[in-house]
C-alpha cells in the first residue's frame, strides 16, 4: 500500500467500511441504482488500488483486478460518488457500462418468463428443472448415457456427473471431461454441459455435420460432464442473481460461502484468492475443504485415463493455457496453447465470435486454487479454462446473458469439443 497516498487510503477505506448485508433474506435481492463500472489499470499504483478497492463486499469485481484487461466493477448506489471520485483521483478513466443492473436482471426474468419451460436451447433452467432434465435425458438414453451423484452440496444437494458414451455398457474409453456451473451466477455455462450433452445424445450414428461430429467424439473418447458444481449457489443465484460462491456458513455469518474455483490444492492462498470470508474470491478454510470440490477430484481419479479437463466459466471471451496460479507456464504450454488455438478457430468459424488464447496470467489474472490447474498438475495433459461471452468491457450485460444467446453459444461451444477430440489422442 506503501505506492497510493495517504488520503486516498483513507478514501478508499471509507469505502469499504459501508458494509451492507450483501444478502437479502427476505425474498429477492435488488440492485437496483447498481452500477457497473468498466476501468482498466495501467501501471502497478492503479493496480493496487482496484486491489484494495476489492476488499469491499458490496463492491463486486466481474473480473480480478490486471494490467493485461479491463476489469467490470458492480457499485452500489451509496457509494458511487466515492468510488467514482477515488477513480479520478487515481487518473483511472471509466466507462459506465450498466446504469442500472436492477433493469437487467427484471428484463431477464420477464424475458424468461414468456419462454418454454425446459428448453435448455430458449432458456436457463433453474435448479429443480435443470435435475429433472438430466434425469427425464438419462431414462431417453438409457444406452448412451449414466447420471449419478458424486457426493452432496454444504446443503446437501447431489452433485449429478453425466456420463456419455457410444456404448454406455462397453469398457471404458479415455475420457473427455467437462465441468460447469462452478461460479453461480454464470448461468451460460451450464446450458453449454446441457447443449453438449443434447448434440452428443441426439446425433451419435447420424448423417450430417453435428452426426459426423458427435460419432467421432463418442467413438474415440467417454464423455463425462459435471453441469452443476455448485448447485447450492446457483439455487440461491434465484434470489441474487449475481451470486458467485457455494453456500458455506462461515464465521462472519452475512459473509457465507467459498470460491470453489479458489479451493483446489493448485497453489491453494495464492495469487488472486483471498483469506476474507466476505470476498467473492474467498478460498475457504484449507485446500480441497469444500464438498463439491471433493466429489469432482475422487470423481476424476475413479475415472481413470483422463485425456482433457475443460473448466467453462463466463466471461471475456478467453481460453486459458495452464497454468492461472503463476506466471509460471505449463511445461509443454506451446503445443497446449497451439492445440486451444485451433479449437477457438473452430468456435470462430460458427458465429464469427472470436475467444483470444494465452496465458491466465497475461490475458486474464492470476487466480490460484483452480480446478483445471489443479488436474493439470495431477496428470492430465489437456487441461483448459473457457470465459464464455461477452467480451469484458464490451458495454454488453456481462453475466446476465440473454436468452437469445444461448443457442448461438452452445454451437459454438460444442464445435471447439469437437476440435479438441479430434486433435488429442485417444
Amino acid at each position: 500500500m506503501a505506492g497510493i497516498a495517504g488520503p486516498l487510503v483513507f478514501s478508499v477505506l471509507l469505502i469499504v467500511a459501508v458494509i451492507g448485508n450483501p444478502e437479502n433474506s427476505k425474498g429477492r435481492k435488488s440492485f437496483k441504482g447498481y452500477q457497473v463500472l468498466s476501468v482498466r489499470a495501467g501501471n502497478e499504483m492503479q493496480l493496487e488500488y482496484l486491489n484494495l478497492l476489492q476488499a469491499g463486499p458490496e463492491i463486486d469485481f466481474f473480473q480480478v483486478p490486471s494490467l493485461a484487461q479491463k476489469t467490470d466493477i458492480l457499485v452500489p448506489p451509496n457509494q458511487l460518488r466515492e468510488v467514482k471520485k477515488s477513480l479520478r483521483k487515481m487518473k483511472l478513466d471509466f466507462e459506465i457500462i450498466n446504469e442500472d443492473m436492477e433493469i437487467t436482471i427484471e428484463r431477464e426474468r420477464r424475458d424468461m418468463a414468456t419462454r418454454a419451460t425446459g428448453d435448455i436451447w430458449t432458456t436457463y433452467l433453474m435448479w429443480e428443472d435443470f435435475e429433472l432434465w438430466l434425469q427425464e435425458k438419462s431414462t431417453n438414453f438409457p444406452g448412451m448415457m449414466e447420471l449419478k451423484s458424486i457426493g452432496k452440496s454444504n446443503e446437501g444437494r447431489d452433485i449429478w456427473q453425466v456420463k456419455v458414451a457410444a456404448d454406455i455398457n462397453a469398457p471404458k474409453k479415455p475420457a473427455m471431461y467437462i465441468e460447469c456451473l462452478a461460479h453461480a451466477r454464470e448461468w451460460i455455462t451450464g446450458s453449454a454441459c446441457l447443449g453438449t450433452i443434447d448434440i452428443l445424445t441426439a446425433n451419435y450414428g447420424k448423417s450430417g455435420t453435428l452426426g459426423q461430429q458427435a460419432t467421432l467424439m463418442l467413438d474415440k473418447f467417454d464423455w463425462y460432464f459435471i453441469p452443476m458444481m455448485n448447485p447450492d449457489g446457483y439455487n440461491f443465484s434465484k434470489q441474487n442473481r449475481l451470486w458467485r460462491k457455494n453456500r458455506r456458513v462461515n464465521v462472519v455469518s452475512s459473509c457465507p460461502g467459498v470460491d470453489l474455483n479458489r479451493n483446489f490444492a493448485a497453489d491453494w492462498g495464492g495469487a488472486g484468492s483471498s483469506s476474507n470470508w466476505c470476498s467473492d474470491t474467498y478460498r475457504g478454510g484449507s485446500a480441497n475443504s469444500e464438498p463439491e470440490a471433493q466429489a469432482v477430484i475422487n470423481a476424476v481419479a475413479e475415472t481413470g485415463d483422463v485425456r482433457s479437463y475443460l473448466s467453462i466459466h463466463s466471461y471475456s471471451q478467453l481460453l486459458l493455457v495452464p497454468y492461472a496460479y503463476d506466471n509460471v507456464k505449463a511445461p509443454d504450454y506451446n503445443e497446449l496453447k497451439n492445440v486451444g488455438d485451433i479449437a477457438m478457430l473452430a468456435l470462430r468459424q460458427v458465429n464469427g465470435v472470436n475467444f483470444v488464447v494465452g496465458h491466465g496470467p497475461e490475458i486474464l489474472y492470476a487466480a490460484s486454487g483452480g480446478a483445471f490447474d489443479y488436474f493439470k498438475l495431477n496428470g492430465v495433459k489437456y487441461a483448459y479454462v473457457y470465459e464464455l461471452r461477452p467480451a469484458s468491457g464490451s458495454g454488453t450485460d456481462g453475466f446476465i446473458l440473454p436468452a437469445s444467446q444461448i443457442d448461438p453459444s452452445i454451437r459454438e461451444t460444442f464445435a471447439s469439443f469437437y476440435s479438441f477430440a479430434d486433435q488429442i489422442p485417444a
